[in-house]
């Protein structure tokens, strides 16, 4: 028993000393663990902190760098800005065609390609940080088109390329009031050109734009009525397609207010092998085969895109049929028509395939016995022929072309007959036009467009009229046929061309005929003086380009569009000169200018800029304008001055106090205290007396940034430097336009 006994004790003592041990030994492993664990945490530790000190410092180098780059920037644009001001006014010194004239258009040429490549530069480097914004305002679209093809179409002429503007179904005409960014789709349109200039050597470019009908997709993603059903069957189609992943455009397209508008550059240039098309949006990339001989940094078309895809749209090359040269550069944006209800017009127009626009329009299929008004085209370049003879047939107008001079005597012919068969069979019964006039008042009523006709905006060259009159039914006395003729002047020998017309014009009464001649706007081929008393009064001379608001101010010339059918007695005829289409606006201009030659006499105008130079042209714009101006040079000093300047004015016992200046220059970066920081000091001592002076904020780049810090500091308006009269005529008279000048 005493045996057992012991031996359970020694079992009992062995267990305990085991289960000891264990404890012991798990007590350890847990101590050794949790050392490890604290060990790694802590070196864990020390790593994040060094990862975080280094992006603190990656960060802190990256801010230092970018702040850097930006007063780089500035200062770089300032000295241009310098450079460029300073050339301009040494203009005013020079003789005219003399050796230094040309060799300051040349330093302003390299100025300004400086400050081109500088802004390329810039562009990228927001586009890849994702910094660029869009900055949406109320423009015309028709008016930006037009204007930027006839930036180019000067240039290009030099080198015997006709760039064309094309309106192709007539619906950016029709909705030219859009808001969008106005600044950027220029910039897209200005590169395409640019390039396409660059790299065409004969022939032509055309410039064309429309409005896209909207897909089913598009249109059940827009509409506030669909179903979730169908708006999420629509999102799955989309994440099966490739080419709609893009959320921006998805954005865009799901806005019901916003429509798609569609832009072509197509030029007959060298072209583009169909292997390298990929590579040229890439930046710093250019195609040998098309950029031999010519300098670039192959920037432009990876901002183009950049741009492009920004605005919810993308840019590609399309194919041309077989044996046509050159690229087709083919882009889409969306912009929100500004016109209440325009998008739902738009997309009836669109749906009714230009029927529901035609009614707004007032024209009607004519009446196969009846004959309207005839337009003779004798243009040289065949596409602009072509374009004009397109879109005046989508009118409902008849055109019959000359392809060359040499033809025109026998299109006149056949027209002088048309004509006075028509005059001969309107003269006795029914009028050939009544069937017209009928038919016209039915179409009144024509799809979801009752009531009235309406007349559709479209912007006349001389501004008098800023719309396309309806078609109006004729009255009896004007029921005879009407011709138009529209004669290239350059197009053959002028002489010539001139005796063709003369012949056509004595069969046919005066009032029924107008001839537009078209000239180039330098070296005229019309020599008024050697036609003179030969040319009829009612003629038109109009410079080229024949596009855009020429093209409609031609077309209003027609009866069915509000063209008068007048005609004067022989007396009055003799006494009135020919009408020059250009000459009238400048002319007006130059009497307004002459009159008023110092817009600002009498006025006090604070100049508060860091830089020398820029105070010296400041100084110098101004007192050509008539302004009394105080310079300093930075933000403090402003402050100051406009302080003492209250001040004298209570000393002077002045009952209301006035501001001591009509307007302050004020720039932007300065030392000491910049033009934001003074600003808003300024603005906070004039509320004190209840008085605003109108600041003009001067910016070497007025990015979107930089124009909201204008504003939030209080700034009435920006100018970029340089700032030359005509730029700080232009703020003043906006701001005395919001009621804020004097």
């Amino acid at each position: 028993m005493i045996g057992f006994i012991c031996h359970g004790s020694t079992r009992t003592v062995l267990l305990l000393a085991i289960s000891v041990a264990v404890g012991v030994i798990t007590i350890f492993s847990l101590v050794c663990l949790i050392a490890r664990a604290w060990v790694i945490e802590m070196h864990l530790r020390a790593v994040l902190i060094k990862q975080m000190e280094a992006t603190r410092q990656a960060e802190s180098k990256s801010m230092s760098k970018s702040n850097a780059f930006a007063q780089a920037s500035h200062d770089v644009r300032a000295s241009l800005a310098g450079i460029i001001g300073l050339i301009d006014i040494s203009y005013e010194e020079v003789s005219p065609g003399s050796e230094l004239e040309k060799n300051l258009k040349q330093m302003e040429s390299c100025a300004k390609d400086l400050l081109g490549f500088l802004n390329r530069i810039l562009d990228t480097s927001k586009v890849e940080a994702g910094k660029m914004l869009l900055e949406e305002e109320e423009f015309d679209l028709a008016q930006l088109l037009q204007d930027v093809v006839d930036l180019y179409h000067p240039v290009a002429m030099r080198k015997g390329v006709d760039v064309v503007l094309d309106p192709t179904d007539g619906t950016v005409l029709r909705y030219s009031l859009v808001k969008g960014d106005r600044g950027k789709l220029k910039q897209i349109l200005s590169n395409l050109l640019s390039n396409a200039v660059k790299f065409t050597d004969g022939g032509h470019i055309s410039v064309r734009a429309w409005v896209k009908k909207p897909s089913l997709e598009d249109s059940i993603l827009a509409s506030p009525r669909s179903s979730g059903w169908e708006r999420l069957m629509c999102l799955v189609c989309e994440k099966k397609d490739e080419d709609s992943g893009d959320e921006v455009a998805n954005e865009f397209q799901r806005s019901p207010n916003s429509a798609e508008f569609v832009f072509e550059v197509d030029d007959t240039g060298k072209g583009i092998p169909k292997e390298k098309r990929k590579s040229v949006f890439e930046n710093y990339i250019q195609v040998k085969e098309t950029a031999q001989g010519q300098e670039g940094t192959g920037l432009g078309l990876g901002i183009v895109q950049s741009l492009v895809r920004l605005m919810g749209g993308d840019i590609t090359i399309r194919d041309k049929d077989m044996g046509e040269r050159g690229t087709c550069f083919r882009f889409n944006v969306f912009l929100a028509p500004c016109d209440a209800g325009a998008t739902k017009l738009l997309e009836e127009d669109l749906e009714a395939g230009g029927y529901g626009a035609a009614c707004r329009l007032g024209l009607t299929t004519r009446s196969p016995k009846s004959e309207g008004s005839h337009v003779v085209l004798l243009i040289q370049n065949e596409e602009r022929r072509r374009t004009c003879r397109s879109y005046l047939e989508k009118l409902g107008i008849e055109v019959l072309v000359a392809s060359q001079w040499q033809d025109l005597p026998m299109i006149l012919k056949k027209v002088q007959m048309k004509v006075v068969n028509v005059a001969y069979h309107s003269s006795s019964g029914k009028s050939e036009m009544s069937w017209r006039i009928e038919r016209l008042s039915k179409s009144a009523s024509c799809k979801k467009a009752p009531g009235r006709v309406r007349g559709v905006p479209l912007r006349s060259l001389d501004g008098a009229d800023q719309s396309l009159p309806v078609y109006r039914s004729p009255s009896p006395k004007d029921q005879a046929a009407f011709v138009l003729l529209i004669i290239d002047a350059s197009a053959g020998p002028f002489q010539q061309i001139f005796m063709a017309v003369t012949e056509f014009r004595k069969l046919i009464p005066s009032a029924r005929c107008k001839v537009v001649w078209l000239d180039k706007p330098t070296m005229r081929s019309i020599d008024l003086r050697a036609i003179k008393g030969k040319l009829d009064p009612d003629d038109i001379i109009m410079s080229k380009p024949f596009h855009g608001t020429r093209l409609l101010r031609v077309i209003r010339l027609l009866p069915e569009f509000g063209g008068s059918l007048q005609k004067r007695p022989s007396e009055q005829v003799k006494a009135r000169p020919v009408q020059n289409a250009e000459a009238a606006k400048p002319l007006a201009e130059e009497t307004g200018n002459t009159s008023r030659e110092k817009p600002l006499s009498g006025k006090r105008v604070l100049v508060v800029d860091d830089s020398e130079i820029m105070r010296k042209l400041a100084l110098r714009n101004l007192s050509n304008l008539g302004a009394t101006v105080q310079l300093c040079e930075n933000g403090k000093e402003a402050v100051q001055l406009i302080r003492d300047g209250i001040d004298e004015l209570r000393e002077r016992g002045v009952s209301d106090i006035c501001r001591p200046y009509e307007y302050i220059l004020m720039d932007c970066q300065m030392p000491a205290m910049d033009g934001f920081e003074a600003t808003r000091k300024i603005r906070k001592e004039e509320r004190r007396y209840g008085i605003h002076t109108p600041i003009i904020a001067l910016t070497a780049h007025s990015s979107g940034a930089e124009v909201k810090k204008i504003f939030e500091a209080g700034m009435d308006f920006h100018v970029e430097k340089p700032a030359n009269g005509v730029r700080l005529m232009k703020a003043i008279s906006e701001i005395q336009s919001r009621g804020g000048g004097v």
